[in-house]
């Protein structure tokens, strides 16, 4: 839970420092957030399904 936590506070900076920003850089730098959370949680799911096994086993 406190890894989401900072996650989000981290993302409160950025929204804040990425205003002072143009559209057009906001945007990528938006972009390339999305992409980092949707590879992160990529990983996580398949890290648990890991985990899972190794319970199991």
């Amino acid at each position: 839970m406190s890894i989401l936590k900072s996650f989000y506070t981290v993302c409160m900076d950025l929204g804040k420092y990425v205003s002072n920003l143009p559209l057009s850089t906001q945007i990528v730098i938006y972009i390339l957030m999305i992409f980092n959370a949707s590879v992160l949680i990529k990983d996580l799911r398949s890290n648990i399904k890991d985990i899972k096994l190794m319970m199991s086993s």
